[in-house]
């Protein structure tokens, strides 16, 4: 995973480890007892992983913050077996 953060490595950009978090988080489905306020696409909802079924069968995690003088995203390979 590439956190490509802009051009400035400023305190308010935050840790590695909380961009790591944040893209775990996001790419598994949300906890069956959380209350979603909103309403989704049918084929896009909180119940359904994007690429992870659940962290804790993570292994391995590569990271890097990059400084650059660019928008910041974010680039992400996933390896494994389908969720």
């Amino acid at each position: 995973m590439d956190a490509h953060v802009g051009p400035f490595n400023r305190g308010d950009i935050g840790d590695l480890d909380n961009f790591v978090t944040g893209i775990c988080d996001g790419l598994q489905p949300a906890d069956p007892r959380a209350r979603i306020a909103i309403a989704f696409e049918e084929h896009i909802r909180p119940s359904i992983a994007v690429g992870i079924a659940n962290d804790r069968e993570v292994m391995e995690i590569v990271a890097r913050k990059i400084i650059a003088r660019e928008e910041p995203f974010y680039e992400l390979t996933l390896e494994g077996d389908s969720p």
